[in-house]
């Protein structure tokens, strides 16, 4: 995630992307987060992309706003659920 999606990273660092607008997906089943965003007891196999990886990604964009990764997970769970009408 460090060499791909650089301009992403730096879109949010600037400010160009309010979180309140922010969906989060993982790529499943392709381009696992990488190992630094993985805890080591997530047993992910292989190279395979899962769901359960989601909170590698909710970490990522943490650090990109410098904000705590639960917060990133609320309110981009509630962007989903308003945008699908959930």
């Amino acid at each position: 995630m460090k060499k791909r999606g650089a301009h992403i990273r730096q879109l949010l660092q600037d400010g160009a992307i309010p979180l309140e607008q922010l969906m989060i997906e993982t790529d499943c089943p392709f381009m696992l987060p990488d190992r630094e965003y993985l805890p080591d007891t997530l047993g992910v196999r292989g190279r395979t992309n899962e769901p359960c990886c989601m909170p590698a990604i909710c970490r990522a964009v943490a650090e990109c706003l410098e904000v705590p990764a639960e917060e990133v997970a609320k309110v981009t769970t509630a962007n989903a659920r308003r945008f699908f009408g959930l």
